[in-house]
């Protein structure tokens, strides 16, 4: 969602994680609007940054809930059976994106046309999903042997797609209990291809801007 939310609000927006932040990158500013998001409410790393922020004196939202915010927002995703979560990064996204993209319109820097358009994509993408899930089945099977072989993946992207590898990366280690790691494009290059042997599998995700 990022180059998204910078898109539509024509500001800064910085990805931090909480250990990070907690340790390292907390140089904020009053001007700086911070979010510190959890999906359960109850990851400690994330209570500590909220506590670091109250501490310095910086108001924080909490996404779900928790006792340590100033403010406690539910991104509507619900609750997760699994011993690994699912739904939780597509629902954030979805939701950091409206929120952009109706804070951009409460500034007047979009009109209510952007704001009905942008909204028509986002659905656009939505229900191309049950399309996706019902053409896996023929993938899988026409990949079968490689699919049900893999011992090492790289997810390689690039923009916004950068993101959904490291993701994509996250959940094939969680689920198929393999090797995956992802990488930018152009640092995919300089130095991590020099391991590759015919046994790595490789899955590119296309942005479809200037990169592709």
């Amino acid at each position: 969602a990022r180059y998204y939310m910078k898109s539509r609000l024509g500001a800064e927006v910085k990805i931090v994680t909480p250990f990070t932040f907690n340790h390292y990158e907390h140089d904020m500013t009053p001007e700086d609007f911070v979010v510190c998001i959890s999906q359960s409410g109850c990851s400690t790393n994330t209570i500590e940054s909220l506590r670091l922020c109250r501490k310095l004196g910086v108001p924080a939202i909490g996404l779900t809930g928790n006792i340590h915010s100033d403010e406690v927002i539910d991104f509507g995703l619900g609750s997760e059976k699994l011993d690994f979560v699912t739904k939780g990064v597509v629902t954030l996204t979805a939701f950091l994106m409206l929120f952009a993209l109706h804070a951009a319109r409460a500034q007047n820097i979009l009109s209510d046309e952007d704001v009905i358009a942008d909204k028509k994509q986002m659905m656009a993408c939505m229900d191309s999903y049950d399309a996706l899930i019902a053409a896996y089945p023929a993938y899988f099977e026409a990949n079968k042997q490689k699919l049900l072989s893999m011992e090492r993946v790289y997810l390689i992207g690039a923009g916004a797609n950068y993101g959904t590898v490291l993701e994509g990366a996250v959940k094939i280690g969680e689920t198929v209990h393999i090797l995956a790691v992802g990488y930018e494009i152009d640092e995919s290059i300089h130095g991590p291809q020099i391991q590759l042997t015919p046994n790595y599998n490789l899955f590119f995700l296309d942005p479809g801007d200037e990169t592709s």
